[in-house]
């Protein structure tokens, strides 16, 4: 499993997938991060090629 890389806007991260690929660059997975009611919150966005 790859580390979490930190993206240009705050609370997003992403990760590229050690095998998936398309085409040349690997697979990333996004998620966010947001507090709501006083409790952090994650959530996954999913894949994008």
């Amino acid at each position: 499993m790859s580390e979490w890389i930190k993206c240009t806007t705050p609370g997003v991260t992403c990760r590229l997938h050690s095998t998936r690929k398309h085409g040349v660059g690997f697979d990333k997975y996004f998620t966010i991060r947001y507090k709501t009611g006083g409790k952090e919150k994650a959530e996954g966005l999913g894949w994008v090629k």
